[in-house]
């Protein structure tokens, strides 16, 4: 089953790195998913810039790390719960996947 298969029927939070991870090697760009339109509509931030300076990355593809790292990924869920719609980045990345 391809990648774009597991997003079409549905997936768990907890796979949320691994589909992360598959969607960086076939060339994905965060910047497609976390678009203007997605953040202006689901949370406070002014762009995709704002995002990453709250997340503490400087690109978008260190997010996986973010996820794999129990520490961090606390820090970027405490962000996106203060600054979303959504309880955690996986949450946020979910709905942003299945739009």
């Amino acid at each position: 089953m391809g990648i774009f298969d597991r997003l079409k029927d549905g997936f768990d939070l907890s796979d949320i790195s691994g589909i992360i991870s598959d969607l960086q090697k076939e060339g994905f760009d965060f910047k497609d998913l976390l678009n203007g339109d997605f953040l202006k509509q689901n949370t406070n931030f002014s762009g995709l810039d704002d995002l990453k300076n709250k997340l503490g990355v400087s690109d978008l593809s260190q997010i996986t790390k973010l996820l794999e790292n129990k520490d961090e990924k606390e820090k970027a869920d405490n962000v996106i719960n203060d600054n979303t719609d959504f309880s955690s980045l996986a949450e946020m990345l979910k709905k942003a996947m299945n739009k």
